[in-house]
């Protein structure tokens, strides 16, 4: 056997809620004839890892990762993830765009980094204040051109256009810099530690040495835990209502029942950063927003822009955080405020986040009620294809 794939109903419905980002890696060997383990991560509506199919593979070559691929999209209905962040391989990267053309493919920034980071470490100590420039510029920049033009003034002040551990970060700078992606959803996401992080959980319940029948009867007793926390989430957003709002804003309170009890606590976070700015109307229906203190975390020292129409009910802010994240960013919640806005406009609340998504049905549950593809037994379980 060389490649081994296989999702349950539950997976499959998961997709179909929250398949728009797809977690991928294979840092981690399994089982006793070491083959990698490939899952496919998503993001539920509580912000929780959910898994949405998984396999093994003999090897990590661009004909077993095609292999792996075309029956993940298979198996989802032949709908391809909108965005999808992995590791810096090169044989995962030419079988994501061959399979998925459409789908937006970052790598995880950590891995990169991580990359020079020891050798980088001595020469950016010899060169006080470069490190601290070169993270404003790779974390804040808002668009491709402004971090084009901040690379280069910061590499010609401290002379640092030798250096080939910081040519190699420019030269891969289209795969993980955030300016990149700004409009594309990788919600709360620059890693792929959303992988890792099953992966840890994965190994409290297998070994190398077991034999790929045993990991799928552990993979059950995984599911079944990662079930069980995602229940206990649903029933704490659906009938415990978050004590201590931060605001006497309506929209607070509005917000606070149309998200999940986690995506609500996000959103509460931006609201508090928003008394970190002060408001200056440009003109018209731009406004620039600044630093009261100097540093905003998340967002850093540099000032932002917003285009706010009340009357249409339109915002738009450069930092794109409700294009990539899906909640509304703490600049254009300080307008709202400014200008009295009750309610956020509905466009403004992504339904993903929300407590009507939720109700995803455990495995068994899953596997009744969906109707099975031609090529699974008709008793609802999931067949492996090799």
């Amino acid at each position: 056997m060389r490649n081994l794939f296989w999702a349950d109903g539950a997976a499959r419905a998961a997709y179909k809620e929250f398949g728009d980002c797809v977690s991928f890696d294979t840092i981690y060997m399994t089982n006793r004839y070491k083959m990698p383990f490939a899952p496919f991560i998503g993001l539920n509506n509580h912000g929780m890892s959910v898994q949405m199919g998984c396999g093994f593979m003999k090897d990590e070559t661009i004909e077993c990762f095609t292999c792996l691929f075309n029956n993940f999209q298979d198996a989802m209905g032949n709908v391809a993830p909108s965005t999808i962040i992995s590791d810096q391989d090169q044989a995962m990267g030419a079988a994501i765009a061959a399979v998925f053309p459409n789908t937006i493919h970052r790598n995880c920034r950590w891995h990169i980094v991580n990359k020079v980071q020891g050798p980088l470490g001595s020469y950016l100590t010899s060169k006080p204040g470069l490190a601290s420039e070169l993270n404003e510029c790779m974390d804040y920049s808002v668009s491709e051109a402004k971090y084009e033009a901040r690379w280069a003034a910061v590499i010609e002040k401290y002379k640092a256009h030798e250096n080939k551990h910081l040519q190699f970060l420019y030269e891969l700078r289209r795969l993980y810099i955030p300016a990149y992606y700004m409009e594309s959803f990788f919600p709360f996401l620059q890693s792929t530690a959303r992988s890792e992080g099953f992966n840890a959980v994965l190994k409290r319940y297998v070994n190398p040495q077991m034999s790929i029948l045993n990991f799928v009867q552990q993979y059950v007793k995984v599911q079944e835990k990662i079930t069980s926390a995602k229940d206990e989430n649903e029933f704490t957003s659906s009938e415990k209502v978050p004590s201590g709002l931060f605001s006497g804003y309506p929209f607070e309170e509005q917000v606070c029942k149309f998200y999940t009890r986690s995506i609500y606590f996000k959103f509460q976070r931006e609201l508090k950063l928003s008394t970190s700015y002060k408001i200056t109307n440009v003109s018209g229906y731009t406004y620039t927003l600044v630093p009261t203190k100097g540093f905003v975390f998340g967002y850093g020292t540099r000032e932002y822009k917003v285009f706010a129409d009340v009357d249409s009910k339109s915002y738009v802010c450069e930092c794109s955080k409700m294009k990539r994240d899906g909640i509304v960013c703490c600049h254009i919640l300080k307008i709202m405020t400014h200008v009295y806005i009750d309610e956020i406009p509905q466009e403004y609340l992504l339904r993903r986040w929300s407590n009507e998504v939720g109700m995803i049905p455990n495995a068994s549950a899953a596997n009744e009620a969906q109707k099975q593809p031609e090529n699974e037994t008709g008793n609802g379980s999931a067949q492996p294809k090799q």
